[in-house]
């Protein structure tokens, strides 16, 4: 009976050495990273923008299982954070951001040497990345460390590719990143699957005749001609009409995600915006690559998971880096050395300082109430060709430049970014 007895608990012991590690309740399990392309942080009705972009419309049409999805359920199951910059007004580096810890530092990129995919796939995690929109290049230093990398055009069929990656985890768990965006690019706001959006926000009789594609509003913002008040109102609500039809894609994910798969009560959930843009103003345009202001650095960010404090609204300023020391923490893995971004459950800050730059080389910094914006040195034909400061704080000095009349500011905050 002893020698039973002990061939059995060496069984049981064996089984679990060779089986996956259980974490303790309070890490999570699985890491969801889900990005908005384009996506303007005070267009969240949360925050109180005048439309409900972010939670359930009376009267329209809803994707199947989509209706306890919204953001404004992940917002009050989780934590939003209102001052939320990536490092630069494009893709690559506003993902890179996110995905690998770029940030600015003393006017050069600075990211860790491992993703935070890879980093997560040497300890077990099985890695996987979904996105959608333009052709992305297979060979994007955005998709270092994951197993695994699926592009689809239309963010509809993201949702099917997502159930079937969801299927498998990796020893420790899955990290899963999907990319919503429309396949359009310069005219992803003339897309057929935003139609009946814009027809519930803004009605074809109500609409100026404007172009709606980011090469004509570019041309247009060279040219130097400004938007009436009509075109202004048919532009926002096309843009509009776009983050609710990726907001419709996000439900349906997170659904499946859910329902289908269990994945994502056991995981930290970050929805995220790869970068903003410009709109409202009549001197520029909605592509706004190449824009440095706050409209086109300032992105949603919020978490959901094990440990994150529900219904948390924070104002405190972080960066895209700050995820990747954020996500370790919630997995129970050490950071690398040369992490620059700070765990956002650690010690706060209120004398930060964020820089950021455009795709065309200017430089900004955010501080806690100003944003400088440096233009890029030699060139004329620069989206920025003035020094520009903006309070924050007031309504009118969001809108406009008050470099002129704040010069020793603008010297301090400068000795910032050239130190």
């Amino acid at each position: 009976m002893l020698a039973a007895l002990l061939a059995l608990l060496l069984g049981a012991s064996c089984a679990r050495r060779e089986g996956p590690r259980e974490l303790p309740r309070e890490f999570a399990r699985h890491v969801v990273l889900v990005s908005l392309g384009r996506f303007r942080a005070d267009h969240l009705a949360f925050t109180g923008y005048v439309r409900n972009t972010t939670g359930h419309r009376e009267g329209a049409v809803q994707r199947a299982g989509a209706l306890d999805h919204t953001l404004d359920v992940v917002r009050e199951q989780g934590a939003a954070f209102l001052r939320a910059y990536v490092p630069e007004s494009s893709f690559e580096v506003g993902m890179a951001g996110w995905l690998r810890g770029a940030c600015w530092r003393g006017g050069r990129l600075v990211e860790c040497e491992r993703s935070l995919a890879a980093l997560l796939r040497e300890h077990g995690w099985r890695t996987v990345a979904v996105t959608s929109g333009l052709p992305f290049d297979p060979r994007s230093p955005l998709l270092e460390g994951f197993d695994t990398s699926v592009h689809v055009t239309s963010p509809h069929d993201v949702v099917a590719r997502v159930d079937a990656e969801a299927a498998q985890v990796g020893t420790r768990g899955l990290f899963l990143w999907v990319h919503l965006d429309l396949p359009g690019g310069a005219t992803d706001l003339l897309t057929p699957e935003l139609a009946p959006y814009l027809e519930e926000l803004l009605p074809a009789g109500e609409r100026a005749k404007v172009a709606l594609d980011w090469a004509a509003q570019e041309a247009r913002f060279a040219a130097r001609t400004p938007y009436d008040a009509l075109e202004e109102r048919t532009l926002t609500a096309s843009y509009d009409a776009r983050l609710l039809h990726l907001h419709d894609c996000l439900r349906a994910v997170l659904w499946a995600l859910s329902a289908r798969r269990s994945i994502l009560p056991d995981a930290l959930l970050a929805v995220v915006g790869d970068r903003g843009c410009e709109l409202g103003r009549r001197d520029a345009y909605l592509g706004s690559r190449l824009s440095a202001r706050e409209d086109a650095l300032h992105v949603p960010f919020l978490l959901r998971g094990p440990r994150v404090p529900a219904g948390e609204l924070r104002t405190d300023l972080v960066e895209a880096a700050d995820l990747y020391p954020t996500v370790l923490r919630a997995v129970d893995l050490a950071a690398p050395q040369g992490l620059q971004g700070l765990d956002l459950w650690a010690a706060r800050d209120p004398a930060r300082r964020i820089e950021g730059r455009s795709a065309d080389g200017a430089r900004t910094l955010r501080d806690h109430r100003y944003r400088l914006i440096l233009p890029p040195e030699g060139d004329s034909a620069a989206f920025h060709r003035e020094v520009e400061l903006y309070d924050l704080w007031d309504a009118a000095g969001r809108c406009s430049s008050s470099a002129a009349v704040h010069p020793a500011l603008v010297s301090e905050l400068r000795a910032h970014l050239d130190a």
